[in-house]
């Protein structure tokens, strides 16, 4: 179960307080759907809003989380998001086999 959990999760440092939120990874479709959204922040506050919901949700993260962060700050963590690449599992010891 480790093996499987280490390729579910990213970690993600957060610029206020540099702790670190453990995001659950998504398939790339819904990526591909956040990215779209995160884009149209630049034209629309009702697209952060919109992130801003949508984000912890599907990230499985508590929204409290970012109650201290400002927009921007907000906007930074998701694209390291999006950039984030999960970590190697663990090597398997002889007795996990």
């Amino acid at each position: 179960m480790a093996f499987l959990e280490a390729y579910s999760f990213v970690e993600l440092r957060l610029p206020h307080t540099d702790e670190v939120v453990r995001c659950k990874a998504l398939p790339f479709k819904r990526v591909a759907e956040l990215v779209r959204l995160f884009q149209q922040t630049r034209a629309s506050d009702g697209a952060v809003a919109d992130l801003m919901e949508q984000f912890p949700k599907d990230t499985e993260v508590d929204p409290a989380v970012f109650d201290q962060l400002t927009p921007a700050e907000f906007l930074g963590v998701v694209g390291d998001f999006f950039s984030a690449r999960r970590d190697r599992a663990p090597a398997a010891k002889p007795s996990d086999c």
